[in-house]
């Protein structure tokens, strides 16, 4: 009589970091300060705890192409609203890219 309609699976944390490196990483590989990297699904990771149990490798990866997706981020933002030179913010998006694929990397033999 009462029937409830099972809620749609929803990815978990590590498959929604993916998803987004797998996303940032596009955006690196344009050869130009293409806008700001995506980071909702690292804040949310972080939100509800996704590094406390991840192994410490892991953490370490994903936090290294964060924080270069950070350095880039303000590179960008710099460049578009102070003129600085797009090279700098090239050079920011292009080491983010590295530290991407190594946090991809990573998260795919984790899963």
């Amino acid at each position: 009589m009462f029937v409830h309609a099972q809620p749609p699976p929803e990815a978990g944390s590590l498959e929604r970091l993916l998803a987004e490196l797998e996303f940032d990483r596009v955006i690196a590989g344009t050869g130009h300060a293409a806008g700001a990297f995506e980071q909702t699904q690292f804040r949310r990771a972080v939100a509800d705890g996704t590094f406390i149990w991840v192994s410490e490798s892991i953490k370490s990866e994903v936090h290294s192409a964060y924080a270069a997706m950070n350095q880039a981020n303000t590179a960008v933002e710099i460049f578009s609203t102070r003129g600085q030179s797009e090279s700098s913010a090239i050079a920011a998006m292009q080491h983010a890219a590295g530290r991407i694929d190594a946090a991809v990397s990573i998260l795919r033999q984790a899963l």
